[in-house]
């Protein structure tokens, strides 16, 4: 398996990507994080992180396929917060491709990131803000 999705007590899933990342593990991922869209509703932010990727795989379909995906579990839940990271040239342009196709109205709050410290910074500053 070439990703691991973690589900944190205060509201997060973390997934990580390693190695080589294909459509295949993506969909995956994907199906995972949101196969049951009513369990999102519970959730806070999404953290995704392809630090660790060796080589991305993933076509341009899989990545608008996963946008579309991602666009109807907003439906279940408007307040997301998704932060991904993605160091390499590659990886942040599918990620913008991905940003590209998914909806502008679905509420989520969405950032690209080039290194996971970066990240976290935003992620938390973020929560708070809400919180207040």
């Amino acid at each position: 398996m070439t990703y691991a999705i973690r589900y944190s007590k205060d509201g997060g899933i973390y997934t990580t990507y390693s190695g080589v990342v294909t459509d295949e593990d993506f969909y995956n991922s994907v199906n995972e994080r949101y196969g049951a869209e009513r369990s999102i509703a519970n959730y806070r932010y999404l953290f995704t992180d392809f630090s660790d990727v060796a080589e991305l795989k993933i076509s341009s379909n899989a990545a608008i396929e996963g946008a579309k995906r991602a666009e109807i579990a907003s439906n279940n839940n408007h307040d997301i917060i998704m932060v991904v990271v993605v160091p390499s040239d590659l990886e942040y342009g599918m990620a913008r491709m991905w940003q590209a196709y998914f909806g502008d109205d679905t509420g989520w709050k969405v950032s690209l990131f080039r290194n996971e410290e970066q990240a976290h910074q935003w992620l938390d500053k973020t929560i708070n803000n809400q919180e207040h």
